[in-house]
């Protein structure tokens, strides 16, 4: 007998019942408890088919270790819905609209990992994604949302305007100085003037590991990357296979300078579950 059955049953046939009678699910969901409705996805349950049904379906674990380094199907579900909810409590701090009413965009939204949580709460989604691959799981998968296909290096415009909430989770962390710029110009476009952006970088403390992607640098590239930061300067090391994406480190001196002139940046949040990501808050001028 699993808990939804023991202790949700009265929640489970409401859902069930709306969803037969053909709710939607944004509408169907709308307003449930963030980890109940992530146990939902996770579908590590027995019975309740319709609304397995209704929901979108995970890649295989070994596609999503890939993904999010090595993370399990579970700790990937829990670092995305804490995400989604500092992301909601940003909004009720800074925002100026309702969550129920926001257009709401992930940016770099992958195979719709933090993206799947999104829809039951808002009234508008996109998502926002250049690689092929990420988009064809995307889709594959059933996550909700309109998917809108950019190009790589962020230089293109995009058909989204009047955003109220924009999140970004993990893409800053690895990209050039160039790709943050024009990452830069595309959110001032889309951002609706007090619409809130939240987004992770790579702290300084980074440079401290001792393992992981930081054992890629060199003892002399890491003191120079030391240095570097120090002086406010972001550190970046591309991957062999592309000039814009790799190891990216960044001082809040350089976001300062980067999104300074169009956004207010509240500051960072302390990711507990995950201390290599940052998450800033800023909102739009």
């Amino acid at each position: 007998m699993s808990v939804l059955t023991l202790h949700f049953r009265r929640e489970m046939a409401r859902i069930e019942k709306a969803l037969a009678a053909g709710d939607r699910p944004a509408k169907a969901f709308a307003g449930l408890d963030d980890d109940l409705y992530a146990l939902l996805l996770n579908r590590a349950y027995d019975g309740y088919d319709t609304v397995k049904a209704s929901l979108p379906s995970y890649p295989p674990v070994e596609y999503v270790q890939d993904c999010t380094g090595n993370l399990t199907q579970f700790e990937a579900v829990k670092e995305s819905v804490l995400f989604w909810k500092l992301a909601k409590e940003a909004l009720r701090e800074h925002g100026r609209r309702r969550l129920k009413d926001a257009t709401v965009v992930d940016y770099g939204a992958g195979w719709g990992r933090i993206t799947r949580f999104v829809e039951k709460d808002v009234a508008r989604l996109y998502a926002v994604e250049p690689n092929p691959a990420f988009r064809e799981v995307f889709e594959q998968t059933r996550v909700p949302g309109e998917l809108i296909a950019s190009d790589y290096l962020s230089s293109e415009p995009l058909p989204i305007r009047n955003v109220d909430l924009l999140i970004c989770f993990s893409i800053l962390t690895h990209a050039s100085e160039q790709l943050a710029r024009n990452i830069r110009d595309r959110w001032v476009e889309m951002m609706a003037r007090g619409g809130v952006v939240l987004f992770t970088i790579r702290p300084g403390t980074y440079l401290d590991e001792t393992g992981g992607e930081i054992s890629r640098l060199s003892p002399a590239d890491l003191a120079k990357a030391k240095a570097d930061y120090a002086a406010g300067k972001p550190g970046y090391w591309p991957y062999p296979d592309s000039p814009d994406w790799g190891i990216t480190i960044t001082p809040m001196a350089f976001l300062e300078a980067l999104f300074g002139s169009h956004f207010q940046i509240i500051g960072p949040r302390y990711f507990l579950q995950n201390d290599t990501q940052l998450p800033i808050v800023m909102v739009r001028k």
